[in-house]
């Protein structure tokens, strides 16, 4: 990369963070790519110390229990969790009492 644009890029971002306050605590990147790794160490140029610590990316969905520790009981075992599996915990169930009108 141009080391003009760098400079321009990297003072651009400097301006933005001091302007606009950051409220994001965590973000966490699930089952992204691996190139998506190698994207994220080259933003860490551009990036404060304090904004890369907030970024979890994670190219299993499995580790995110680990990560999580507070929420794990809850979190799908496919997210390395302890809940219902995901396709159970999106079931709607209804009563044998409603129904519904085909339209």
């Amino acid at each position: 990369m141009d080391p003009s644009i760098r400079a321009a890029s990297k003072e651009t971002i400097q301006i933005f963070s001091m302007a606009y306050p950051e409220l994001l605590k965590e973000k966490f990147f699930v089952n992204v790519p691996m190139v998506m790794g190698w994207v994220f160490t080259a933003m860490k140029v551009f990036l404060s110390a304090d904004t890369i610590k907030k970024f979890h990316p994670l190219s299993y969905g499995s580790n995110l229990g680990g990560e999580i520790p507070a929420v794990a009981e809850k979190l799908p075992k496919e997210y390395g969790g302890k809940g219902e599996d995901l396709k159970s915990g999106l079931t709607v169930k209804y009563s044998a009492g409603e129904t519904s009108k085909a339209e």
